[in-house]
């Protein structure tokens, strides 16, 4: 049995260890963390959880662009894995720095938006924590068809303020997330004529004790998700199962 066709027959089991054995890994540090899991029926489910940041961003609402997308990427999750998924509702899904005790029972949060941001201390702290806990950041620019793309370029500087002496990094093209579940040669897609700014904002990734810990996509991602953008929406559903699956089985 090939390691595909194993994680495609034991990626329930697998999620549950990640989703109930990941974040109690570390000791809790400077506060007194407590663990409480969401009150799903199923303690074993998967979160696919949207991160409620704070940053400056231009409207309040930036973080929780198209949730549409979400709901389509689980569908085709479910669709082609035995990844046992959460039937809460887009909203009981996110999570919030405040909330400490959902977002260290929360293994897998999402992040996307458009705009500059800067973490606040409490942010820094809190994502360290996540990190150190075993917990695993997927974050997408949503606005790949511009000159600058400015939340792939804060999400870069901010996130190395959280584990200082660590770089993000492009992710070579053979690293095993491109080719956990689908093989993807040539990483998250862009559309034809953007082959600069896949050179400028590629795929990358930040390790802290050998373990990724946090991974970055530029080619709007999500947007494709949510059929937003018309091209590369397979490809897209594609790399988000890659990185989910990654995340869940290491």
């Amino acid at each position: 049995m090939n390691r595909r066709t194993f994680i495609r027959n034991s990626a329930r089991g697998l999620a549950a260890l990640s989703a109930g054995e990941a974040l109690a890994r570390g000791p809790a540090r400077d506060r007194n963390y407590e663990r409480h899991p969401l009150d799903d029926d199923d303690p074993n489910v998967f979160v696919f959880a949207r991160f409620k940041f704070k940053g400056h961003q231009r409207t309040a609402d930036e973080w929780d662009t198209l949730p549409r997308g979400d709901e389509n990427f689980l569908q085709h999750l479910a669709s082609v894995t035995n990844i046992k998924l959460s039937q809460r509702r887009w909203e009981e899904r996110v999570v919030q720095v405040d909330d400490f005790a959902k977002m260290y029972t929360t293994p897998f949060l999402f992040m996307t938006g458009q705009v500059d941001f800067h973490f606040e201390e409490d942010e820094v702290e809190a994502i360290r924590e996540f990190f150190k806990r075993g917990g695993f950041i997927y974050a997408d620019d949503c606005d790949a068809d511009i000159e600058r793309m400015l939340f792939y370029e804060a999400y870069s500087r901010e996130i190395e303020k959280v584990l200082p002496g660590h770089k993000m990094e492009a992710l070579p093209y053979d690293h095993e997330l491109f080719h956990c579940f689908y093989d993807i040669p040539d990483g998250s897609p862009w559309n034809y004529g953007e082959e600069s700014l896949k050179a400028r904002y590629p795929d990358a990734a930040l390790f802290y004790e050998g373990r990724m810990v946090t991974f970055l996509t530029g080619s709007d991602v999500h947007c494709r998700w949510a059929l937003r953008r018309r091209d590369h929406n397979r490809e897209a559903l594609e790399i988000g199962t890659n990185i989910v699956v990654y995340a869940l089985t290491h």
